[in-house]
């Protein structure tokens, strides 16, 4: 029994620590230096492309589910199912694109890298000391 509340206990535990494990992150060039979690939200549900200086946000997003997941859950306390369902409605209905989805993480950290309006998300260890951390979970 005592193993098994020790178990579970570091089970939820490490899940804890998984759940602060991403950033998100800008290009060099980018006028974006600090985004609230609102802010972030708005940005990857397609509520706002430009931020308070007008600057225009591009999100862009690495097809890892688990990530996905972990990211929409901690900005919007939405499951993945959830902001699925999201999407549908606002594609069906013609008032928001979700964000541009990468196949590669290389290919996602080119495109930041290159386009100063280009906004992402991606697990701590995968972050290139070039990019700009402009909200942590």
């Amino acid at each position: 029994m005592y193993k098994l509340l020790l178990s579970l206990f570091v089970l939820f535990f490490s899940s804890f620590l998984a759940a602060a494990d991403f950033a998100v992150v800008v290009g060099p060039d980018s006028p974006i230096h600090s985004l609230e979690r609102q802010q972030v939200a708005n940005i990857f549900l397609s509520k706002t492309n430009r931020l308070s200086d007008g600057s225009k946000a591009k999100p862009m997003e690495l097809t890892n589910s688990d990530l996905r997941s972990l990211f929409y859950k901690a900005i919007t306390s939405k499951s993945l199912q959830q902001v699925n369902s999201y999407w549908t409605v606002l594609i069906f209905t013609g008032r928001g694109k979700p964000p541009i989805v990468q196949e590669s993480k290389e290919q996602l950290i080119k495109i930041l890298l290159s386009d100063p309006h280009t906004i992402a998300y991606l697990s701590f260890d995968e972050i290139p000391k070039e990019l700009k951390i402009v909200y942590e979970q």
